[in-house]
């Protein structure tokens, strides 16, 4: 094995550790390739909050990649349709159908951790083949971009025993409705997820209280539930459940809630301090949205 291969496989094998990133930076400048300053560059960036030496980061990190960039891509540019650098490496890359054969081989060039799945339409088969493929246990997330995700595939990846690492889940404008959840939540390997993005979808109430009877998220902080119809019936019924205590972020903007929903979750016993509820959108009078802003601080935004 060389010594670049030495490297990348000590780096596919701990993602989260810098070390062997820094290591192998160092190894390149020593061999003159400007790729050791990139890794360097963005390792520190990935550190700072922006201002000051980020700014200044961002603008090396940047002339770097107009000039390199290319370079740097070419051994996965018929693999994937786009690939975006973090911490040096590629770490997303967008696939669509023709790519899927491409993806076991792709994870073994570079530490990718998050997928976007591009829209497929009338390819079933290819998509359950990769949401079922054993490649994906390095993802931390995965988005689906598009309007072609059905129960077959849903049903799949909920099953799949890849998904331990998976702490983000995107489905937005997948057509997604109260049977879409059902196969969705139907399995244990979406258990880790964190955040769940299911915006611009057809949940309605009925989804709604499918989702937070499941008993496979119990870790979710994060909950995108945008443009969903979702009325006070959904609402109400949420301010019920305990699944409430757990979330930090509950997006509702742009359904259907008014003044009864929003009253029943500030009078929630589940509501907690912690929970930043989004409600822009949604047809709220003034009164109640200036009784609200008042008494929980931001909390609740409208």
């Amino acid at each position: 094995m060389s010594d670049h291969d030495a490297f990348l496989q000590a780096i596919l094998e701990n993602p989260d550790d810098d070390a062997p990133r820094l290591m192998y930076a160092d190894w390149l400048t020593e061999h003159g390739d400007p790729r050791g300053e990139f890794i360097r560059i963005q390792i520190e960036l990935a550190r700072l909050e922006p201002g000051g030496r980020f700014e200044q980061l961002k603008e090396q990190e940047e002339a770097l990649l107009r000039r390199h960039r290319e370079d740097w891509i070419a051994s996965v540019r018929e693999m994937a349709s786009k690939v975006e650098f973090s911490r040096g490496f590629i770490s997303e890359v967008t696939l669509s159908p023709r790519h899927f054969k491409h993806a076991e081989a792709l994870f073994r060039l570079t530490p990718v951790q998050h997928l976007v799945v591009h829209p497929v339409a009338g390819e079933v088969r290819e998509l359950v083949r990769l949401v079922s493929s054993p490649v994906l246990g390095v993802l931390k997330g995965l988005t689906f971009l598009g309007t072609f995700l059905n129960g077959i595939a849903l049903a799949a990846l909920a099953a799949s025993p890849h998904l331990r690492n998976l702490r983000r889940l995107c489905c937005s404008s997948t057509s997604l409705g109260p049977a879409e959840i059902d196969e969705l939540t139907s399995g244990p390997g979406l258990c880790a997820i964190e955040t769940l993005v299911l915006s611009y979808n057809r949940l309605g109430s009925e989804g709604l209280k499918k989702l937070f009877l499941c008993g496979h998220l119990g870790n979710l902080e994060y909950l995108n539930l945008s443009s969903n119809g979702i009325d006070c019936g959904g609402v109400e019924a949420l301010a019920e459940s305990p699944f409430l205590e757990g979330l930090k972020v509950l997006d509702l903007s742009r359904n259907q809630v008014s003044d009864r929903g929003v009253q029943a979750l500030t009078q929630s016993r589940h509501l907690t301090r912690k929970t930043g509820i989004n409600l822009y959108g949604n047809p709220v009078s003034r009164r109640v949205q200036a009784s609200v802003s008042a008494r929980f601080r931001g909390q609740i935004g409208f």
